[in-house]
């Protein structure tokens, strides 16, 4: 039985792709988006470690997210370590893999692409944890992508820019709501908005606390499923952003999350993991 789902965008978007998923320390009942109320999913991107404070920040208000990470960590200082990872994930987060090394799968062999794909599974399996995302790198992916995802996991996530070329999800605005996604894929799309305030061409990004609060809102009013990505996350009166991705500040991040812990406390909302806002339990 297929479910229908609402869904929110603003922004440089991404797309769930698939059904299942897995977290270690899942809550003893699923919070499943069932249209009754509005539901708000945080994911973070690549794991980095200027995330890990924030992290602890959304752990003391009750907050849980989904990590996308990239497996090879010994490449890059940047990252959070696997305890670090293995602390989120035992405390309610979802870790979803966001391949080996982050290179571009339209361009890779299949012998690469599998190593990426199958292999950054096995590198978080390895280390104990369940995984049953993907998100590829650049959301660039094909046919032959495609099989090896819905082969080896659940769902996937995308930018919904590139994905609706590709899977023709239909034009997609501020408030839309998708019907028929699935119709070129055979699993369900979740389309979800980025965050980031800290640099100028951050085009397409929510930049800015009230931005962020209307599509919140609209989520309650309309009984929406809304997906926040967020990149890496810096102090306010950080200037150097040579090597950090999309930033977002410190104050802006703590201002959203402590709107929607207000609102997930008086029941005007829930908030989750990616896996059980589809009811997957994992």
């Amino acid at each position: 039985m297929q479910t229908k789902m609402k869904l929110i965008i603003t922004g440089l978007s991404l797309i769930i792709v698939g059904i299942t998923l897995s977290i270690n320390n899942a809550s003893a009942t699923t919070s499943k988006y069932d249209g009754t109320i509005g539901m708000v999913s945080i994911g973070l991107d690549h794991g980095f470690d200027s995330q890990w404070e924030p992290a602890q920040y959304m752990i003391s208000k009750g907050i849980p997210a989904t990590v996308y990470v990239v497996t090879n960590r010994e490449q890059n200082p940047n990252f959070m370590s696997w305890t670090q990872l293995w602390s989120l994930n035992n405390n309610g987060f979802e870790m979803a893999s966001h391949s080996r090394i982050h290179l571009i799968e339209n361009k890779l062999s299949l012998p690469e692409l599998y190593s990426e794909i199958n292999g950054s599974k096995s590198d978080m399996t390895n280390q104990g944890m369940l995984i049953c995302g993907f998100v590829p790198p650049s959301s660039e992916i094909n046919k032959t992508t495609v099989q090896i995802i819905n082969g080896n996991y659940q769902y996937t996530m995308m930018e919904y820019s590139i994905a609706k070329k590709q899977f023709k999800v239909g034009t997609l605005n501020t408030l839309s709501t998708i019907s028929g996604s699935t119709k070129n894929i055979g699993q369900p799309i979740l389309i979800a908005l980025s965050v980031g305030n800290m640099q100028s061409n951050n085009q397409g990004y929510l930049q800015n606390f009230s931005s962020i609060k209307s599509q919140i809102d609209s989520a309650i009013k309309n009984k929406a499923l809304l997906v926040i990505h967020f990149h890496d996350i810096l102090p306010d009166n950080q200037t150097n952003f040579l090597g950090y991705q999309t930033p977002t500040s410190e104050s802006l991040f703590n201002q959203t999350i402590d709107y929607i812990s207000s609102l997930k406390d008086s029941g005007q909302i829930k908030v989750d993991t990616h896996s059980q806002a589809l009811g997957l339990g994992c």
